[in-house]
């Protein structure tokens, strides 16, 4: 689903976090793909080098160390940047990268590592390329990452938040977040932001979500909303929602998050 989001005109596609490569080797098919890999791990970046290799034609070029603190493509604008990040880490190198010119959007507070790797895919990316995080539910709401959330959105580089069913990701217990964002050329106008929730999808037992009506269904809303930069509600699923309803105290994004009717329009003899 994050490489189907990303698009098939992506030619070169990045995973900062690549654990076993699965992000990659789902990305890695179609003519000239060239893959790039980061891993804190090196077990797990050589794993992703070898996996790829056997699975993928692409040419792979795949390193070790910590992302944040030592980029391994500092130079790189990929098309893509898919990414699952570790989520609430602490360590993330908060002290030592307070002046880091990765932080357009803001400097993250220490509880919010997940911010971090956002901001370090958009620098990766060229303008206009895109990039799906898998989030923890509550990037969405903390308070202490409102400042970033409501930047990411004026300036139009978050483009939307998926809830997904329970047990799409580990950990399985909690129901996680796709963001999709795109480094932006321009300023939006009359920016909206789909906001999209497949719960409905989830499984019963050991058989996991239905991935096929997840797939379907996000894939339609996205690609829908990303031609017309907007969507018609469908109830229950998906709506794009005007970046301002967004920008309160709170700038609250999370998509099972009731929304308040519209204003009625102030016409003659109102108001």
């Amino acid at each position: 689903l994050m490489a189907a989001l990303a698009g098939p005109a992506a030619r070169t596609v990045l995973d900062p976090a690549c654990g076993t490569g699965a992000l990659l080797r789902a990305a890695g098919h179609g003519p000239g793909r060239r893959l790039y890999a980061q891993d804190g791990t090196p077990g797990l970046a050589a794993l992703t080098a070898l996996r790829l290799a056997l699975h993928t034609r692409a040419p792979v070029r795949a390193a070790a160390g910590d992302t944040l603190r030592a980029d391994a493509h500092p130079e790189l604008r990929a098309d893509a940047v898919l990414c699952h990040p570790p989520f609430n880490d602490r360590d993330w190198g908060h002290d030592e990268l307070a002046y880091d010119p990765r932080w357009e959007y803001g400097f993250p507070a220490r509880t919010e590592s997940e911010l971090a790797w956002v901001q370090h895919a958009l620098a990766r990316l060229r303008d206009g390329g895109t990039a799906i995080l898998l989030m923890p539910p509550a990037a969405a709401s903390r308070r202490s990452g409102r400042r970033i959330r409501a930047d990411l959105l004026r300036r139009g580089a978050l483009r939307a938040v998926v809830a997904l069913p329970a047990g799409a990701a580990p950990p399985y217990n909690i129901p996680p977040h796709l963001w999709v964002l795109r480094r932006p050329e321009h300023a939006p106008v009359q920016p909206e932001v789909l906001l999209a929730d497949a719960g409905r999808f989830a499984g019963e037992g050991r058989g996991g979500p239905d991935w096929p009506g997840v797939r379907e269904s996000v894939l339609d809303a996205w690609r829908t909303f990303d031609r017309a930069g907007r969507l018609d509600e469908r109830p229950g699923l998906a709506r794009s929602v005007p970046v301002i309803e967004l920008l309160d105290d709170d700038v609250d994004l999370a998509p099972a998050r009731p929304r308040p009717p519209p204003p009625p329009p102030v016409g003659p003899g109102r108001g």
